[in-house]
């Protein structure tokens, strides 16, 4: 199963989990109004009874959302097995298997079925697991892996690779999408950021590459490499940037990332794979600490306004001149001026990503 499938396969269950936590939202209108004392005792039985029918909705959704990650995990396990068992590709497709899981599913929701008829509209606009363009991407990434290998210097490639693997697979698992889905709910609620902000995604090595090595950048890059500044991305997710920087570059490399899961599952990782010289950081990256950093990722495609704002605002203040900043949008030409470069490149939701890199001066 690959990265795109995999959220492919979270749509479906972030799409119906969002209903649940809209049902609940209502829920617990609904009982504040009943408890409402100022409340004419009309309203209050007509609250009592909106109350009962969307928690028997809410129930309904929640059967149907443990069904369908049941189904979603058998769906996957039939796939790995088919390959397993070395029958043809086509056989084992993941998003085949997926769609003929949803066609007989019955669900108990209404607003559920309407989900679930969207879902396989979408399922049959999507490229299969053995897609061309995610094989061209898996063969590029390892042709990198090679290039870095032959290359030598600071560069660990089958580190790299093997970080790489189980990076895949942890974008397959659906316990790490629910983990993700589950923080940005609880910190859009408990602090000032939308959850737009905290939307998933992961740049291919090749691509990354192709940034790093274009010839405006990297003797940048390896002049903060030999003066030992840091390397640190900001909304780090879980970690494929970071390890690109530690691993095929010999930075050391900080994530600052504020979902637990996103944190946890890059740690583990990292540990796993005995990466040193490499740290992943839980908390805001408007806390992080600049003075050191030669080189300064945002991930900020899906940041608000008005982190975007406060961001920019720190770089203009607390990164050091000289420093590099490779960004997936153009907001840093307010402070820095024109890019020194713009390189097109593949990502996991563009097949044409524009990335800017600018000089702090």
């Amino acid at each position: 199963m690959s990265m795109s499938d995999g959220h492919k396969a979270a749509s479906v269950i972030r799409s119906t989990q969002k209903l649940a936590w809209d049902l609940k939202n209502r829920i617990d209108e609904a009982k504040s109004a009943q408890k409402c004392g100022h409340l004419p005792i009309q309203e209050r039985c007509a609250a009592a009874l909106l109350r009962e029918a969307l928690t028997k909705q809410l129930n309904d959704v929640l059967i149907d959302l443990a069904e369908i990650s049941e189904l979603i995990q058998q769906a996957i396990c039939k796939s790995h097995g088919k390959e397993l068992a070395a029958l043809p590709a086509e056989e084992g497709d993941f998003i085949e298997l997926l769609e003929r899981t949803l066609v007989n599913w019955n669900p108990r929701s209404h607003d559920v079925i309407e989900l679930k008829s969207a879902a396989l509209k979408e399922l049959k606009k999507c490229p299969s697991l053995h897609s061309q363009t995610d094989a061209a991407l898996h063969v590029a990434c390892l042709r990198e892996v090679e290039r870095l290998g032959k290359r030598g210097g600071n560069a660990q490639p089958q580190k790299l690779k093997r970080v790489m693997h189980d990076l895949r697979m942890l974008e397959t698992d659906l316990s790490f999408h629910g983990g993700i889905l589950h923080d940005a709910a609880s910190l859009s609620s408990s602090t000032s950021y939308k959850k737009t902000n905290f939307a998933y995604g992961s740049t291919p090595l090749s691509s990354w590459m192709k940034v790093c090595e274009h010839p405006k950048v990297k003797p940048l890059l390896m002049q903060s490499l030999k003066d030992q500044k840091l390397y640190m991305v900001w909304g780090s997710s879980s970690g494929w940037l970071v390890f690109y920087g530690a691993l095929a570059y010999g930075f050391k490399s900080v994530g600052v990332e504020l979902m637990k899961t996103n944190v946890a599952s890059a740690r583990e990782i990292a540990e796993q794979n005995e990466v040193e010289s490499i740290e992943f950081l839980h908390g805001d990256l408007l806390d992080s600490d600049l003075s050191n950093v030669g080189v300064l990722v945002l991930t900020s495609q899906c940041w608000d306004v008005d982190l975007v704002a406060k961001a920019s605002a720190k770089i203009a203040l607390e990164l050091p001149p000289g420093a590099v900043c490779i960004d997936y949008t153009p907001a840093l030409i307010g402070s820095f001026g024109q890019p020194l470069a713009c390189i097109n490149i593949p990502v996991s939701w563009n097949k044409c990503q524009k990335m800017h890199v600018f000089v702090k001066h």
